[in-house]
């Protein structure tokens, strides 16, 4: 499991984008202001921070969204996914990869003109939105596929076991897995009361 580390916009296309402190995405649109969105399989840029570390040993002073980049993630090996894989980002939000890379406009952006490299051709990725909402930065993001809940135990204050048979992709849905509000699930975190969740890897 990762996290995004930064959301960035651009009104236009072939410019860097800047950060935001939130951003909406749209089912099969991509996100609300982005010069990018629209109805087409390139509607979110990814790029990992990871990725992006390795240009500031060069160029310190880089900001987010140089690359273009929407979302920058923290934590998840964006090279292991393959086209056709979903994304959850945040609490509703769900992204489904549909390209690996792109080739630089104009023969080349400033930032490889400056360093001889580019990273965003071979590592960036780009997804259309299957399911919309809200992203900001320090929100969770992992591969829907990799989200099973095998089993869920509430301590005696609710007294039962409860084994969700499918994939749960928000809290919301876990909550009512377990025949609780999404307000209850949260208050029971907060109370440290047991919770036992067995995690399979499913895709």
């Amino acid at each position: 499991m990762g996290v995004v580390e930064a959301v960035c916009v651009s009104a236009k296309k072939g410019v860097v984008k800047k950060a935001q402190e939130r951003v909406e995405l749209k089912k099969d649109w991509g996100i609300c202001g982005d010069a990018h969105a629209g109805t087409w399989h390139r509607q979110v840029s990814l790029l990992a921070g990871e990725s992006i570390d390795h240009v500031k040993e060069t160029l310190p002073s880089l900001l987010d969204g140089a690359f273009a980049e929407n979302l920058i993630t923290r934590g998840i090996d964006l090279g292991t996914l393959p086209i056709g894989s979903k994304l959850r980002v945040g609490d509703s939000v769900v992204l489904q990869i549909t390209q690996i890379g792109k080739e630089c406009h104009n023969s080349g952006c400033a930032i490889k003109k400056a360093t001889g490299d580019c990273i965003m051709p071979r590592e960036g990725l780009f997804a259309r939105v299957v399911e919309g909402g809200n992203v900001e930065p320090s929100d969770e993001i992992m591969p829907v596929s990799q989200l099973f809940l095998l089993a869920c135990r509430v301590d005696s204050k609710f007294g039962r076991i409860l084994k969700p048979p499918v994939n749960c992709f928000s809290r919301e849905k876990r909550a009512g897995f377990m025949g609780m509000t999404a307000q209850c699930y949260h208050q029971v975190k907060m109370l440290d009361r047991q919770f036992v969740y067995g995690i399979r890897l499913v895709g």
